[in-house]
């Protein structure tokens, strides 16, 4: 038998498990010391290529499997399929290249100690941003998939996302949508200019900043809010409306109405008390007015790269 046989999840009646996407074939039991010595010594070989990391996509699948029952294991006995639902890098691999980054597809939050990134796809108008309410300052990156994709693009704006570009889903290089691409570098130098409040800033969400439409005083939706190491907020407000601009008043806590706002595409700054019109479908920035750009933090903000050129964190 070969290593599927060995140890692949077993079913009751002893057959070995099957996907229900075929595709996927049996998926793999990680309570299995030997597997696990295999996985060791595929990333041994992925180190020995020289790669600057690895996405590790689906480290949680284990397809509809949630018992196995293998007799040469436990005899009589079952066992949780997710027992070890992980294949740790072993340490000394990692220690051989400490700037190695190992990431995992839309990886939980305790996974986090051994996943430097979390990969994932957000294209959803409704997506709620758990893992970054999670971990507010967790490297997360999103796939942007749009040839002019501002949405998605305001989107890694509001949640702190790396970019992702994957034209035609992940199948194409990034200069097949150089509007997506354009506008995505024109967010990342604002973050950089910015980097105090939207790279190294702490995310609370919506708690720190008021948004109401000015003109029925409804909650608007999305905006975010990002915390400088004093508590200062400052505030990213979207409109994703690709045909009508809106006008909403924007109130910071324990600010008097003395603001600044820009468009993620325009680098003039205006003064407000509060009222900010924002354009069909761009993002624009609010943060106190009588400061100057938070540029310093602790590391370098990321390169926006394909999902094959994996980013240094």
């Amino acid at each position: 038998m070969g290593v599927l046989g060995r140890v692949g999840y077993r079913t009751a009646d002893g057959n070995r498990e099957q996907d229900s996407v075929p595709r996927f074939g049996t998926s793999m039991r990680f309570s299995c010391e030997h597997y696990l010595a295999v996985c060791a010594e595929e990333f041994a070989r992925i180190l020995d290529l020289g790669a600057d990391g690895i996405l590790f996509d689906k480290s949680l699948h284990h397809t509809p499997a949630l018992l196995c029952f293998d007799s040469t294991r436990a005899p009589g006995r079952r066992t949780r399929a997710h027992q070890r639902p992980r294949a740790d890098p072993p340490a000394a691999q990692q220690a051989a290249d400490p700037d190695f980054l190992f990431a995992g597809e839309a990886v939980y939050d305790w996974q986090f100690d051994t996943y430097q990134l979390s990969y994932h796809r957000s294209e959803d108008p409704r997506h709620l941003p758990l893992s970054r309410y999670l971990l507010p300052h967790a490297p997360i990156m999103t796939a942007v998939t749009g040839f002019d994709d501002r949405d998605m693009v305001n989107q890694c704006l509001l949640y702190r996302y790396v970019i992702s570009y994957e034209p035609h889903n992940f199948k194409g290089p990034p200069h097949r949508h150089p509007r997506t691409v354009q506008y995505g570098q024109i967010v990342d130098r604002l973050r950089t200019d910015l980097r105090g409040w939207f790279w190294d800033g702490t995310f609370t969400g919506t708690a720190g900043a008021t948004v109401l439409d000015a003109d029925t005083a409804i909650p608007h939706h999305p905006y975010s809010v990002f915390h400088v190491g004093d508590g200062r907020p400052a505030a990213v407000v979207v409109n994703n409306d690709p045909a009508a601009g809106r006008t909403v008043q924007v109130d910071l806590d324990g600010h008097d109405g003395k603001l600044r706002h820009r468009t993620v595409d325009n680098t003039e700054w205006r003064h407000t008390n509060g009222t900010v019109h924002i354009p069909p479908r761009p993002a624009v920035v609010v943060i106190p007015g009588l400061v100057t750009a938070l540029t310093k933090g602790t590391a370098p903000v990321p390169k926006s790269l394909s999902r094959r050129a994996l980013l240094r964190a």
